[in-house]
């Protein structure tokens, strides 16, 4: 069977299904995210607005363009050209090769397209090593 790893802890998880472990300690219904506890999120991770910045969009296309929308580890397609800018699909993203938190840049030579696996095993190894 296939399987999945789950955005927030990192382990597999059987595709189609939600990660028992994260799903206990989800809140059900509704987001639990409120504009206060968004505004703490902002200041306590400063860097946070630079992923709104045109300069940080300007990046994402590049290096989209220059991985012709494969994931860097794999070749699996992640991102499409659609009336000439390149969309990620929800299959992967861009990934912060040094993160913002740690002195990291947008420039795209710190960038790197991931598809979703390799980007959460990545981000999962980060927190599991602090």
């Amino acid at each position: 069977m296939r399987s999945r790893m789950c955005p927030r802890c990192g382990r597999p998880v059987p595709h189609g299904q939600r990660c028992p472990r994260c799903a206990a300690r989800a809140p059900s219904g509704r987001s639990a995210r409120t504009r206060e506890r968004e505004a703490a999120r902002t200041s306590e991770n400063p860097w946070r607005p630079s992923y709104s910045s045109a300069g940080y969009r300007r990046a994402r296309q590049l290096v989209m363009a220059r991985q012709g929308g494969l994931c860097a580890v794999c070749g699996l397609p992640v991102a499409s050209l659609r009336d000439g800018r390149w969309v990620a699909g929800r299959y992967g993203g861009v990934h912060h090769v040094v993160p913002l938190s740690e002195g990291g840049s947008n420039d795209p030579s710190n960038l790197v397209l991931l598809c979703a696996r390799h980007h959460n095993e990545i981000d999962s190894e980060r927190r599991r090593n602090g």
